[in-house]
C-alpha cells in the first residue's frame, strides 16, 4: 500500500521480506512469519515512522529495522506497488500477477503526524494498550476479550451468558465475566481456514511441543463472587474439554484457594499448582497466571512471582489421543464452565528451537503521546524487581538523543514553549555520619554550565533521605526547585517535570511531581541577569549518571548513587496539577488512569515574581495570593505559608478591598486554604521548627489575629456566598492551630498563654498554674493515683477557636454542622442538633501511657441557651415575670438539649459522642467530661423555626419592637386617657337637655370605664416582670375591659329606648348593676376561685384558660347586643318615636356616634382575637395602634361633636316627666298662661326665638280642630 510511490509498505520476495519507504529513504525486514501457514487468514499490524533521513520499520509493535537510504529496496518496493491492483470499497488488495497464491486484506490505515521510534510508543499507534501490545507483538495467538482485534476477528471469541466487566487494569469492557452455570462460559477458537475442518489454533505447540522448545500459556482472571462452592476442584479452563485427549487443564478449588495445572502430552501428563494466598496480589484480586511449558515440565509464576521452587513439577507416563477432528469450531479452549470467573488477555506464546522465550511482562508501561521515549534498560532492576531492566547511575555511559528531542534543546523554551518529563529513580543510601553538602547530579541537558534542565541531589543530616534539586538554566536566567523532606532512599521514585513559558511576560512556570502528583512549584527565577549569558551544550541530548561527567566542562561534577529508568519526553505539558488522574498516568506510565483522583482540582497558576521562596510567590497582588491558595500543596514550607498569610492580612486590611467584591472572595478563601495548609508543620524540617519555635508565642498570636482579620462581621455575608464553593475537609484550621501548638513548645518551657477576643491558645506543664480563658479553666485532667507519677513530663495544649458571627464559625472552619443522635425515650427517633461552639482541641504528650484518666473541658456556646421559661417569654411575648425570676436566680431547666461530641477521626471523620457527657450545662457554656483528648464542641438542638414573637409580629429587631410596644402602648394610651378625663370634666359640667340627663350620666360611666383601660394599657409594658403587678394589671384588664364594653352596650340600649320606644329614663341602678357589680364580681370569684393563676400570664398581661374565655365571652355578648341596637336604628332612622325634634335631632347624633364606637370596638376585639391566637405579621402593632386610640375616638364622639348643648337660655329648671310634655303621651288641660306659669320648660326658646310652650299650644290647638 502506498500513494503511488513516494511512500509504501510492500511484502517483497514472497512475503519473507517487508519493505517501507519514505521519499528516498528505505528500510527491510524479515517476516517470514507472515508465510508460515499456521498464520494465514490472521491479521497482523505493520507501521512505517519517518524523520528526516530516519525510517522505523514496525511488525505486530516489534521493531524491525532502523535504515537509511537504500535505492534498491525502495525500488523493489514500487515494482511491487505498480503491479499490484487494489479495490478501494472491499479494501482488498490483490498481488501481482506472477504471484496469485495469496490475498492481503487492509483494517485500519492511520497516518499520525507524530514519529515512533521505540517499541514503548508503538502501542498507541496500534491502538492497543501497553499490556495488549506487547501480548499482540509477542504471542502467536492471542485473545483480547474486547477492542480492535476482536473487532477484526470476531469469530474467535465465542460466549453464551457472559457480561463484560473491569479488568485489572480498571479499564471498562477489557474483560468478560461468567457465572458458575454451564450455561455461562467463553470459547476461544483460531483463525478458521478457509475449506478446512479446523482453525489455525490446531498447529499451536500447546497440542504437540515436536516445533517448539517451550511454550507459555498466560491469562488474567479473578473469581466472579462467591456462590458457595464445595471442597473440590472446579474446571476453571480446559482444552479440550475432555482430559482423554492432549492439552491443557486448568482447575481451581476455592475453599482451599489451590490452583491446579495440567498439561497432557502425548505420552505424559504433566502437572504442578500453587496456592493462591502466598501471592501478592495486584488491581485488585486479579491473578496474572503464566505456565511455562516444556517437555516434561510445567511451571507458574502467579503476578511475576515464580512457585516452581514451592511447588515442583510431577509427572506421570500415560498415553493420550490427538485432538478430536469432530468438534467445531477446532480446536477450541473453554472457559468458566464450572466455575464462575471474569478473564482478560489470554495469550500463548511459542519459541522455535532456536528462539530465547521471554514473557511478557505483567505490569504495563504507558505514556500516552510521549514523543521520546528512553527505556534506560541496564543492569539494575527495576521497580517492578525484573532483573536487567534499569540503568545504573554510577556506570551509565553515553547520551541520549533522538531528532525531536535535539531541536527542543539547542533552543530549549523557545522552540519548544512547553516540555514535560517523566524518568524513574532510585538513590541509594549514603552513611548518615558524613555530613557531605555536595549535589549529585542524577540527570542534565546542560546546566549548569550550559542551558537546559537538570536533577540533583543533596544528602541531608536526616537519614534514609534526599533533597531533590531541579535546575532550568536559560540564556539569562536560573529557576530552581528545591524539594525537602519527600524523598526517601532506597525506594523508586518518579520525578515529572513540566515547563511552560508563559504568555505576556510571565517567564517560565516549572513544576514538580512526585509519583504523579503535583509537589511544588516556582514561577521566579533563582538568578536573573541581563548581562549573563549561558551557552547552549554543543554535544545536545540527555545525560544520565556517569555519562554527564562527558559533557564538555563538567568533568568535575558529583554522579549520584542508584538507578534510573523509562524516561519519557513530552514536547507540550503533559501534566497539571488542576487534572491529577491524566498527570498520573502520563508521568507514572500507568496505562489507565487512577480512578481514586479526582479528574479536576483547582491548579496553581502563579505569575512571574520578583520575590519567592521555596517555589512560593510572595507578590501582594490578589490574583498571585488567589494562585498560591489553589496550588497550595505544591507548598510544603510553614515558614513561606506565614509569609503569604502577612501579605493576605495586608492587603484585606490596609488595602480598599470593596466589600462582597470578587477580590475579597478570593482573600479570603485564600486565607482559610493558607491557614488550613500550616498543619504540615509537623512534617517539617528540623532546622523549620527549630526557628519556628524561637518566635512561638508571635507567631501564635499572629495566627490568632489573623484568624481575626479573616472571620470579621462584616465579611459575614461573603462567607455565606463562600459556603458552597469551600470544598476543603478537615484537619482545617483547628487541625491546623492545634499542630501549630504542640510543634512550636517545648519540653519544660514556660507557659503559653494567649487570647484574642473569642480565640485562645495555651501550653502548660501543671494544672497549678493552669491559664484560664473567661475566667474558667478550659481543661481540667482527674486521673487515678495509680496512674499519675511525680517523675512524669507533661505538656497539656488547649486551642479554643470561633469567630465573631457565630452562625458561620463552623462553616468557616469546614467541619459538618449537623449532629445526629437517637432519642433516650425511643431508640427509633432520631434527634439532631448544630455544632454550636467554638472548637476545643487538646492534647497531652507524656513519657508515660495515662489510663483511666478523665477530661473536663469547659465549652463555650456560640449561640446562647435559654431557660424553658425564657424560651416562653420570648417566643409569646408572655410570662415575662417568671422568666425573669428564673434568669436571677440561674436555676432552671434548659430549653434546647446538648450534646458533649468530639472529632472521630478513626471511625469515618465525623463527630461522634460516646465517649463524652454533659456535666453541665448553662445559658452560657457546657461542662463536657470526655475520657481523651481531641477536639471537642457541642451540638445543640435548636430548631432553624424557633422564632421570637417579635420577629413573627413582623419588627425589624428586638430592639424596634421593644420600642413600639413602649410607644404605642403607654404615648397613645396616655393621650386617650388624657382626651377621656377631658371628656368626663365636660360632661359633669355642661349644659344639658333635661330630658337626656339619664344619657349623659351613662356616658360618663362610660368615659371614666374607658380611662381605667387605658390606663391598664398604658402601664402593663412597665408592670410585666413583677409577677404581683402583672396579675394585678391583668385582673383590672378583665374588669376595666368589661366594664367599658358594658357601657357602651348601655350606651345603645338607651339611644334605642329612646328613638324606638320613646323612653328617655332608664334605670340606674340596673345599669350600676350590669355594667361595674356583675364585672367586678366576676373577676373576683375567678381570680378566689384559681388563686389569680390565669391572671398575668397572657399577652400584655391579660389573662389565659377559663379566665380568658370567661371575659372574651362577656365582651363578645355586650359587642353583640351594642351591634343589634345599632343595627336596627340604623334600620329605622326615618320613622323615630314622636320625640320633640331637638331631642330626636341629639339622640340621632348620639346614635350615630354609638354605631362609630361599636363599629370601632369590634374591629379592635376582632384584632385583638386575631392577635393573640395567631401572631400574624404586623397584627399586633396594628391592635395596639387601633385599642389606643379609642379614648380619642370616644372623646371626638362624645365631646366635639355632640350636639345635646345647644341649650341658649334657662329660667328655672324643675324635674318634669318626659310624658308631660309629648303630646302623644299625655293631654294638657291647662291654658296657655298655667303651663307657661307651671311649665319645666318655662320660657326655653327654639328656632326662631318662637317659645317651646307656645308651639306646643299651636299643635294643641290643631289636634283640638
Amino acid at each position: 500500500m502506498g500513494n503511488g510511490g513516494d511512500f509504501g509498505i510492500a511484502l517483497y520476495e514472497g512475503g519473507h521480506e517487508l519493505v517501507g519507504w519514505v521519499n528516498d529513504v528505505s528500510c527491510h525486514g524479515s517476516s517470514t512469519i507472515l508465510t508460515q501457514t499456521s498464520r494465514h487468514n490472521q491479521w497482523f499490524h505493520v507501521a512505517l515512522s519517518w524523520m528526516g533521513d530516519e525510517v522505523y520499520l514496525f511488525l505486530n509493535g516489534n521493531l524491525l529495522s532502523t535504515c537509511k537510504n537504500s535505492s534498491a529496496y525502495r525500488r523493489n518496493g514500487q515494482q511491487v506497488y505498480s503491479d499490484t491492483f487494489s479495490n478501494n470499497s472491499l479494501m482488498l488488495i490483490i498481488p501481482p500477477s506472477s504471484n496469485r497464491d495469496y490475498r492481503l486484506a487492509v483494517g485500519i490505515v492511520n497516518i499520525w503526524e507524530t514519529i515512533i521510534d521505540s517499541e514503548m510508543g508503538i502501542s498507541d499507534f496500534m491502538g492497543l494498550t501497553r499490556a495488549e501490545g506487547t501480548n499482540f507483538a509477542k504471542a502467536s495467538h492471542y485473545w483480547p476479550m474486547n477492542g480492535l482485534l476482536t473487532y477484526l476477528a470476531p469469530g474467535r471469541l465465542l460466549t453464551s451468558n457472559v457480561v463484560t466487566s473491569k479488568d485489572r487494569r480498571n479499564v471498562d469492557g477489557a474483560a468478560m465475566c461468567t457465572t458458575d452455570s454451564k450455561l455461562s462460559h467463553i470459547v476461544l477458537t483460531g483463525d478458521i481456514r478457509p475449506g478446512g475442518k479446523y482453525t489455525n489454533l490446531f498447529y499451536s505447540c500447546l497440542y504437540t511441543l515436536s516445533q517448539c522448545t517451550k511454550i507459555i500459556f498466560t491469562l488474567d482472571f479473578l473469581l466472579n463472587g462467591d456462590h458457595g462452592y464445595a471442597n473440590r476442584d472446579y474446571v476453571l479452563l480446559a482444552s479440550p474439554s475432555g482430559r482423554a485427549n492432549v492439552g491443557i487443564t486448568i482447575t481451581l478449588n476455592p475453599i482451599e484457594q489451590l490452583l491446579k495445572v495440567e498439561h497432557r502430552s502425548n505420552t505424559k501428563n504433566c502437572s504442578s499448582w500453587a496456592n493462591l494466598e502466598d501471592i501478592k496480589h495486584v488491581g485488585g484480586k486479579w491473578i496474572n497466571l503464566q505456565v511455562f511449558i516444556a517437555d516434561g515440565s510445567v511451571t507458574l509464576q502467579l503476578n511475576d512471582m515464580d512457585v516452581q521452587n514451592l511447588n515442583p513439577t510431577l509427572c506421570t507416563i500415560s498415553q493420550f489421543s490427538p485432538l478430536d477432528y469432530t468438534s467445531s469450531p477446532f480446536p477450541k479452549i473453554v472457559i468458566g464452565e464450572e466455575l464462575g470467573v471474569c478473564v482478560s488477555n489470554v495469550a500463548i506464546i511459542e519459541s522455535s528451537k532456536q528462539d530465547d522465550l521471554v514473557p511478557p511482562s505483567m505490569v504495563e508501561v504507558c505514556y500516552p503521546g510521549a514523543d521520546v521515549i528512553f527505556p534506560l534498560e541496564g543492569s539494575f532492576p527495576n521497580r517492578f524487581g525484573n532483573p536487567n531492566k534499569a540503568a545504573d547511575l554510577s556506570t551509565f555511559t553515553g547520551r541520549k538523543i533522538s531528532k525531536k528531542l535535539s531541536g527542543c534543546l539547542n533552543n530549549l523554551m523557545v522552540s519548544c514553549s512547553e516540555i514535560s518529563l517523566s524518568f524513574w529513580l532510585l538513590v541509594k543510601r549514603m552513611d548518615s555520619s558524613i555530613v557531605d553538602m555536595n549535589n549529585y547530579m542524577v540527570m542534565s541537558t546542560g546546566p549548569t554550565t550550559y542551558q537546559g534542565i537538570s536533577v540533583a541531589i543533596e544528602y541531608p543530616t536526616i537519614p534514609n533521605s534526599f533533597n531533590l534539586i531541579v535546575k532550568l538554566v536559560t540564556f539569562d536566567s536560573i529557576y530552581l526547585i528545591f524539594s525537602t523532606n519527600y524523598w526517601k532512599t532506597d525506594e523508586w521514585v518518579n520525578v515529572g517535570i513540566v515547563a511552560t513559558n508563559g504568555e505576556n511576560s510571565m517567564g517560565i512556570t516549572m513544576e514538580l511531581y512526585r509519583n504523579g502528583l503535583p509537589l511544588m512549584t516556582t514561577s521566579s527565577p533563582f538568578f536573573k541577569d541581563a548581562s549573563t549569558f549561558y551557552p547552549k551544550n554543543p554535544n545536545s541530548g540527555v545525560y544520565f549518571g556517569s555519562s554527564i561527567a562527558t559533557i564538555p566542562k563538567m568533568n568535575a561534577v558529583h554522579i549520584a548513587s542508584g538507578g534510573v529508568n523509562m524516561f519519557a519526553f513530552w514536547l507540550q505539558r503533559a501534566a497539571s496539577c488542576g487534572t491529577p488522574r491524566s498527570s498520573y498516568m502520563h508521568l507514572m506510565g500507568e496505562c489507565s488512569s487512577n480512578e481514586t483522583l479526582p479528574e479536576v482540582v483547582p491548579c496553581q497558576s502563579a505569575s512571574n515574581c520578583r520575590l519567592s521562596t521555596n517555589g512560593v510567590c510572595l507578590e501582594n497582588s490578589v490574583d498571585n495570593i488567589y494562585s498560591m491558595a489553589r496550588g497550595v500543596s505544591l507548598i510544603s514550607s510553614p515558614s513561606a505559608i506565614l509569609s503569604l498569610l502577612h501579605i493576605v492580612e495586608d492587603v484585606l486590611v490596609n488595602q480598599s478591598i470593596i466589600s462582597g467584591s470578587e477580590d475579597e472572595k478570593k482573600l479570603l478563601w485564600s486565607g482559610v486554604v493558607l491557614l488550613n495548609r500550616l498543619s504540615i508543620v509537623e512534617q517539617s524540617s528540623a532546622f523549620e521548627i527549630e526557628l519556628l519555635q524561637n518566635m512561638a508565642e508571635d507567631t501564635l498570636d499572629y495566627l490568632l489575629q489573623f484568624l481575626d482579620v479573616l472571620l470579621k462581621p462584616s465579611h459575614k455575608n461573603v462567607w455565606r456566598e463562600l459556603r458552597d464553593t469551600y470544598l476543603t475537609k478537615p484537619p482545617e484550621i483547628v487541625e491546623a492551630m492545634a499542630a501549630m501548638l504542640r510543634a512550636l513548645r517545648l519540653e519544660n518551657s514556660s507557659t503559653i498563654e494567649i487570647a484574642r477576643k473569642t480565640n485562645f491558645v495555651t501550653s502548660f506543664s501543671s494544672f497549678k498554674n493552669a491559664p484560664t480563658f473567661n475566667g474558667v479553666q478550659p481543661m481540667k485532667v482527674f486521673e487515678s493515683p495509680t496512674s499519675w507519677r511525680n517523675s512524669d513530663v507533661k505538656t497539656y495544649t488547649v486551642s479554643i477557636l470561633g469567630a465573631d458571627t457565630p452562625s458561620e464559625t463552623m462553616d468557616i472552619l469546614t467541619l459538618p454542622k449537623q449532629y445526629f443522635w437517637k432519642d433516650a425515650e425511643n431508640d427509633n427517633k432520631l434527634k439532631s442538633g448544630s455544632i454550636n461552639s467554638p472548637v476545643l482541641t487538646s492534647s497531652v504528650r507524656s513519657l508515660t501511657s495515662v489510663e483511666n484518666t478523665l477530661y473536663d473541658y469547659t465549652i463555650n456556646l456560640l449561640i446562647k441557651n435559654e431557660f424553658k421559661e425564657s424560651a416562653t417569654a420570648r417566643r409569646t411575648d408572655c410570662l415575662h415575670w417568671k422568666a425573669k425570676s428564673v434568669e436571677e436566680t440561674g436555676e432552671g431547666l434548659m430549653e434546647y438539649e446538648v450534646k458533649c461530641v468530639y472529632w472521630d477521626e478513626k471511625n469515618g471523620s465525623r463527630w461522634n459522642s460516646e465517649q463524652c457527657s454533659v456535666i453541665k450545662s448553662n445559658v452560657t457554656y457546657t461542662v463536657c467530661r470526655c475520657n481523651g483528648t481531641g477536639s471537642f464542641a457541642v451540638a445543640m438542638s435548636y430548631p432553624d423555626d424557633d422564632d421570637s414573637f417579635w420577629k413573627t409580629a413582623g419588627a425589624v429587631s428586638q430592639e424596634w419592637y421593644e420600642l413600639l410596644k413602649l410607644f404605642l402602648n403607654i404615648a397613645t394610651n396616655s393621650i386617650s386617657a388624657a382626651s377621656l378625663v377631658v371628656l368626663a370634666l365636660y360632661l359633669s359640667w355642661k349644659n344639658t337637655l333635661p330630658e337626656l340627663r339619664d344619657h349623659t350620666k351613662v356616658k360618663l360611666n362610660l368615659t371614666m370605664a374607658f380611662i381605667g383601660y387605658h390606663l391598664c394599657f398604658m402601664i402593663f409594658p412597665l408592670l410585666e416582670e413583677i409577677e404581683v403587678l402583672c396579675k394585678i394589671i391583668g385582673a383590672l384588664e378583665h374588669f376595666f375591659t368589661c366594664a367599658a364594653l358594658g357601657w357602651q352596650c348601655l350606651n345603645s340600649c338607651y339611644i334605642f329606648n329612646a328613638l324606638i320606644n320613646g323612653k328617655l329614663r332608664s334605670s340606674w341602678k340596673m345599669n350600676i348593676c350590669i355594667a361595674w357589680v356583675v364585672n367586678a364580681v366576676i373577676v373576683s370569684v375567678i381570680a378566689c376561685s384559681t388563686s389569680a393563676s390565669d391572671y398575668g400570664t397572657g399577652l400584655m398581661c391579660s389573662p389565659t384558660g377559663l379566665s380568658s374565655y370567661i371575659a372574651m365571652a362577656e365582651s363578645s355578648l355586650f359587642l353583640l347586643v351594642s351591634l343589634a341596637a345599632c343595627t336596627i336604628l340604623l334600620c329605622n332612622i326615618d320613622t323615630p318615636a314622636y320625640l320633640h325634634p331637638k331631642i330626636i335631632e341629639a339622640l340621632q347624633n348620639e346614635m350615630y356616634g354609638s354605631v362609630t364606637m361599636t363599629a370601632f370596638s369590634l374591629a379592635v376585639f376582632v384584632t385583638g382575637v386575631v392577635m393573640i391566637y395567631d401572631n400574624r405579621p404586623y397584627i399586633v402593632f396594628i391592635f395596639w395602634m387601633l385599642n389606643s386610640v379609642q379614648g380619642c375616638l370616644i372623646a371626638v364622639v362624645m365631646g366635639l361633636l355632640d350636639k345635646s348643648n345647644v341649650v341658649r337660655k334657662r329660667k328655672f329648671s324643675e324635674f318634669v316627666e318626659t310624658s308631660q310634655i309629648l303630646g302623644s303621651s299625655v293631654n294638657f288641660t291647662q291654658d296657655k298662661e298655667e303651663v307657661n306659669e307651671h311649665s319645666e320648660f318655662g320660657d326655653l326658646e327654639i328656632g326662631d326665638g318662637v317659645m317651646i310652650g307656645d308651639e306646643m299650644d299651636s299643635e294643641k290647638s290643631e289636634k283640638r280642630e
